[in-house]
C-alpha cells in the first residue's frame, strides 16, 4: 500500500536494521537529506518562510534536516505523507509541518490527532497539546476539526471528551 523512504544514514539505518533482524533495505528508498541536498527544496522552504525572517542561508540549513526535508516532500508531493517523532520532543516534531503546511482553511487552532489501529476497530483520539488552556470555543473547534478528519477517513465520527492533565511534564 506504499514504497516506504527513511531518511537518514544509510549506515546507521543498516545498523538498526542488523540489530533488529529486519529485512527492510531491499525494500524502501533511502535518502539522506545531509548528502543529498536537493535545491528545490531549499528553494521552496525560503518560498514559503522567507516573509517570517528565514534566510536563504537558513533555509539551506533546514533542508538538511530530515523533519523539513520529510515536510517538504509532502508540500511537493513527492511523498503522501510522513511519520515523524522518533528521536525529537513534541515541539521539535511538529513545529516542521507547522511551519510548511500552516492550518487548514478555516481552521482556529492546530490539533493533534492520533489514530489506533485496534483488532476490529479504528480509534482516533485528539489532544490539546497546541492549546495547553483550550477555553470552550478552541475545545469545540478541536472536536469539529477531528470529525470533519475522522469523516474524511470514511467514517462517521462519535465525539467523547476527557479532561486533561500532564502531571507536570509540560511547562
Amino acid at each position: 500500500i506504499a514504497k516506504p523512504v527513511l531518511l537518514g544514514r544509510k549506515s546507521e539505518i543498516k545498523t538498526i536494521c542488523d540489530e533488529l533482524s529486519l529485512d527492510l533495505l531491499d525494500h524502501v528508498e533511502v535518502i539522506d537529506p545531509r548528502s543529498e541536498p536537493r535545491p528545490d527544496y531549499v528553494e521552496r522552504l525560503y518560498e514559503i518562510r522567507q516573509r517570517k525572517g528565514l534566510t536563504h542561508y537558513a533555509a539551506q540549513s533546514l533542508a538538511h534536516k530530515s523533519d523539513y526535508y520529510a515536510s517538504i516532500m509532502v508540500d511537493r508531493g513527492d511523498a503522501d505523507g510522513m511519520v515523524t517523532g522518533f528521536r525529537l520532543n513534541y515541539p521539535e516534531t511538529v513545529r516542521p509541518p507547522l511551519e510548511i503546511f500552516g492550518l487548514s482553511p478555516g481552521a482556529k487552532a492546530a490539533v493533534g490527532m492520533y489514530m489506533m489501529v485496534l483488532q476490529n476497530s479504528v480509534k482516533f483520539v485528539g489532544d490539546t497539546v497546541f492549546n495547553i488552556f483550550p477555553d470552550d470555543i478552541t475545545l469545540a473547534n478541536i472536536c469539529v476539526q477531528m470529525a470533519d478528519a475522522v469523516q474524511g477517513f470514511g467514517i462517521t465520527p462519535r465525539v467523547a471528551m476527557i479532561s486533561y492533565s500532564n502531571f507536570g511534564s509540560v511547562r
